[in-house]
């Protein structure tokens, strides 16, 4: 039992850096195994919680199978909201939210995107925070780009206190389209984004989809 439960944690570890470098692909392979192994101890919910949420965020951002990442990210809220394990939760409810706008369902998804920006604030969860304040802003760019803004500058702050670099740039990626987009010149001159082959995955990830 033990051993499982570390293999558990372990698989965590590699399946965050794995979808960090954008092998996403490769996380459902690793960790479905695991999932099924962890899930049948009464002791490891959290773990089993934490893999379901990165084999469905892995699989929506793949693009693989957006039912069965849907089914995924939600077991992991269910299993999160049983056991109270509000960070788990606000970070699944984040990406459960982004599927929903990806798959046809933006007033939905934008409704769980806030209340995961609602339970990050309740909790003090300031990684969770800073990934709904990425995809609220991204969403919400081409939609109502004042709006996006403000979770523009929020996110960029906290991004640099909590100094994590790669929600940085996403989020720095959008401000240049948002700013653009409500004509904020003095802002956009200082946030365009540093690279052009970065700044073309954000338009064909976010607008051209």
């Amino acid at each position: 039992l033990v051993r499982r439960r570390s293999s558990g944690r372990a698989s965590i570890l590699v399946g965050g850096a794995l979808g960090g470098l954008g092998r996403a692909s490769e996380v459902t392979s690793r960790l479905i195994p695991v999932y099924d192994q962890v899930s049948q101890l009464p002791s490891a919910v959290e773990t089993a919680a934490e893999l379901a949420k990165l084999i469905g965020r892995a699989q929506w951002v793949a693009g693989e199978n957006l039912a069965e990442a849907e089914a995924w990210l939600d077991r992991c809220l269910r299993l999160a909201e049983a056991a109270e394990l509000w960070d788990v939760l606000a970070e699944c409810l984040s990406s459960y939210g982004g599927l929903l706008i990806a798959t046809g369902r933006p007033t939905m998804g934008l409704g769980v995107l806030q209340i995961s920006l609602d339970v990050s604030h309740q909790h003090d969860l300031s990684a969770a925070l800073l990934q709904v304040r990425n995809n609220l802003a991204s969403f919400l760019s081409t939609r109502r780009p004042t709006e996006a803004a403000t979770h523009v500058e929020a996110g960029l702050a906290l991004a640099d206190r909590l100094g994590e670099g790669q929600s940085r740039q996403w989020l720095v990626n959008t401000s240049a389209h948002t700013y653009w987009i409500v004509g904020d010149w003095d802002r956009l001159d200082i946030s365009l984004a540093p690279a052009e082959s970065s700044l073309s995955q954000f338009y064909r990830y976010y607008v051209d989809a």
